[in-house]
């Protein structure tokens, strides 16, 4: 299972595993796809479930972060439909993607400019150069969209994804 997400990845020694908690595992604090997708580390998810909550405090489910892409986007499992949903901190809203986990990932691999925006990545490395980001960092708006923000690479920088949802999350409540 997961064999083209884990194709994707030159650090993850791993061409398939038999669960999604092993490809968890083994994709903890990974990226994939170029910098594209990073999966959390175990240890990781209670703080962004913290962190998410008070973003949200009015949210009370216990939502199941896997990962985050270079927006600073984050990616979850609902439990009610078990299909992954992403929220998206420059505008605060969530997003179905309709698919199971491994659906997701497999389509992720297939497609990166489908959910992950890779021809905007593309176009921000082109002007700004390879960011290389770190395990923790992002690509975020400088001025949230939701502040009448520019969608556009000239309102995009490098940042610490804790930082970048605290701030955005103040902004938006």
């Amino acid at each position: 299972m997961f064999e083209k997400i884990l194709g994707t990845s030159e650090k993850v020694g791993a061409t398939s595993c038999a669960d999604k908690e092993e490809l968890l595992e083994i994709a903890a604090g990974n990226s994939f796809l170029d910098g594209l997708f990073t999966f959390f580390r175990k240890e990781d998810v209670k703080k962004w479930q913290k962190i998410f909550r008070e973003v949200f405090p009015a949210l009370k489910e216990e939502l199941a972060f896997f990962g985050y892409d270079w927006l600073g986007r984050l990616y979850f499992v609902d439990s009610a439909t078990d299909n992954v949903k992403m929220v998206d901190a420059f505008d605060c809203e969530f997003y179905a993607t309709d698919m199971p986990f491994e659906s997701f990932l497999d389509d992720i691999a297939d497609d990166p400019d489908g959910f992950l925006a890779a021809e905007f990545y593309e176009e921000w490395v082109d002007e700004n150069g390879d960011p290389d980001l770190k395990y923790g960092s992002c690509i975020g708006y400088k001025v949230p969209l939701f502040l009448n923000g520019a969608e556009n690479i000239d309102n995009l920088d490098v940042t610490d994804l804790e930082v970048y949802w605290t701030i955005t999350g103040d902004l938006y409540n």
